[in-house]
């Protein structure tokens, strides 16, 4: 038994360990969403998936301009304590009106305290966290202030201006003009938050906002000091109203990633390849994240079925029972008819032969066959049983033959494969060069997905181990590792990376850019300016 002190950061082999950690929930389990999504920010910072409602960004520069305005002290705890007030204000407004604006901080603890306060209610926090915390890394992307300092700060070029276009909304009288920088405990008639709520919804921002919020994410003039992500953010913001134009619907993530993995995107301005380019990698990131947490999922879902207390079985019957099952099934249905039991080589050249005509771009592949990223999500459902778990080394090929080009000429822009290494299973460290040896390998494909399947556990343990070394108390371990066996802990849900596609989108909804016929006049025109903006920049997005 080892000690946790005895533990590396980054462990090999875990066995037994005995701790006195409590179980918590985690979603990187794997450790593969992390590397997927650090391309996501790469390509379209400021946008997170708990960040819904785009007018928290005008309230909260509002905020930190109307608390100094105040005269606020510069301390964190009485800015926050003021924050507060006024967040509770705007969720329980929404409850009483039943605004059902999505993303309203507070709207749960709201409804709480209406069911119960009489005809005033107590300006108090109602989560634990913050709006204005919230936003407050976004708000920093988009250029509108900064949060380390004792009370957060606003840009001259963006924050004021989105403070000062929010306030000229509010009358004199209204119930946020009339909370107190310094009072600690204040009680709000019912009435004023009724006729806030009337008035009020952070279901869109003004057209003053809007002006203001445009120009922070897709700026005619981005920021020297970020020019890189402002451009990619204009990028890829401009390839959305793009699509929303070229579908005349509202678009999805589905589009998205059906248009950038196409085999050629003579049809989408020449402005937006290198982004195209981006989002493919991001696909191939999310296609690993997709096959192995399945993976771990149908592990555990076989440890749950054991008979007895512990759910214990060794490594190698849990296995067996899952690759025993028909993989053919999901073969089939991505029509590459290879029998499980035949040699891994032979599933390497189905695969080759279905992605059809195939061509080298910026370091990526391309081709015309319907065998793809996108198929693969299509199909995610397939990978709740364990017949579906033949996807397995179909990504891993499909992921090689995409990114080969790139890594092999060790090109800009795919820096973030390197990131991933040995222990986020990078393409280049891990899965090209084992695909390369199925080229000409006997193994039958069933074995070499046992191996797959041993190998997406042992990425998790070793995540599991990383975690519990740095904070003994904590332990996100899925499986224990007991010698030969595995011991089911506690259920997993697999998924896939954010990637932030859907926040985006209705970032662009709310601001009046696109709606359900596809993209709208603002939206046209945003789209030509943005693209004028990344023809004007000698150094486009890379």
């Amino acid at each position: 038994m080892y000690k946790l002190d005895d533990l590396e950061v980054d462990p090999g082999m875990p066995e037994l360990l005995v701790s006195e950690a409590t179980d918590v929930s985690g979603l990187d389990l794997l450790g593969l969403r992390a590397p997927a999504e650090a391309v996501a920010n790469w390509l379209m910072n400021g946008v997170t998936t708990v960040t819904p409602a785009i007018r928290y960004f005008s309230l909260r520069c509002w905020l930190i301009h109307r608390y100094l305005d105040l005269g606020g002290i510069k301390n964190w705890s009485a800015f926050s304590a003021f924050a507060a007030k006024v967040e509770a204000a705007i969720a329980y407004a929404s409850q009483l009106v039943d605004d059902h604006t999505q993303g309203v901080v507070g709207r749960n603890g709201a409804a709480a305290a209406v069911s119960q306060a009489n005809g005033v209610f107590p300006l108090r926090p109602l989560t634990k966290i913050l709006a204005v915390e919230v936003y407050a890394g976004p708000s920093e992307a988009l250029g509108l202030g900064e949060s380390a300092s004792a009370v957060p700060t606003l840009t001259i070029e963006r924050g004021v201006p989105l403070a000062r276009s929010f306030g000229t909304l509010l009358e004199k009288d209204n119930v946020l003009t009339t909370i107190s920088a310094a009072d600690e405990h204040q009680l709000v008639d019912r009435a004023q938050l009724v006729k806030l709520g009337h008035g009020f919804t952070m279901a869109r921002p003004s057209a003053l906002e809007c002006q203001v919020l445009i120009d922070a994410i897709m700026p005619k003039a981005p920021r020297e000091g970020t020019l890189q992500l402002e451009l990619h953010r204009i990028a890829s913001y401009c390839l959305l109203l793009y699509l929303s134009e070229a579908l005349g619907r509202e678009i999805t993530e589905v589009d998205v990633f059906a248009a950038v993995s196409q085999h050629k995107l003579t049809e989408i301005p020449e402005e937006l390849h290198s982004t195209c380019d981006g989002w493919v990698q991001f696909a191939v990131r999310d296609l690993l994240v997709l096959t192995h947490e399945a993976a771990v999922s149908n592990v555990l879902r076989q440890l749950s079925q054991v008979p007895g207390s512990e759910k214990r079985q060794s490594a190698q019957e849990v296995i067996s029972a899952l690759v025993s099952q028909n993989l053919d099934s999901g073969l089939s249905g991505l029509n590459v008819n290879v029998p499980a039991e035949q040699p891994i080589c032979d599933l390497y050249e189905a695969v080759l032969a279905a992605l059809d005509e195939t061509v080298e771009v910026r370091g990526l592949r391309r081709w015309s066959g319907s065998l793809s990223e996108p198929l693969l999500f299509e199909k995610a459902s397939w990978l709740k049983a364990a017949e579906g778990l033949g996807l397995l080394p179909v990504s891993w090929i499909i992921s090689a033959r995409r990114l080969e080009p790139g890594i092999r000429g060790n090109l800009p822009g795919f820096q973030f494969d390197t990131q991933a290494g040995i222990y986020r299973i990078g393409v280049g460290a891990v899965v090209l060069p084992e695909v390369n040896a199925w080229r000409t390998s006997s193994k039958p494909i069933r074995e070499v997905t046992a191996w797959l399947i041993q190998r997406s556990v042992d990425q998790h343990l070793r995540i599991a181990w990383s975690r519990l070394a740095r904070e003994p108390y904590k332990d996100v371990g899925l499986i224990r590792s007991d010698g030969d066996d595995w011991v089911y802990q506690k259920d997993f849900y697999a998924g896939r990376a954010t990637s932030r596609i859907y926040q985006a989108i209705n970032w662009l909804r709310q601001l009046s850019l696109i709606d359900e016929t596809g993209i709208t006049p603002a939206g046209s025109e945003l789209l030509q300016s943005g693209l004028a903006t990344l023809r004007r920049r000698s150094d486009k997005p890379k």
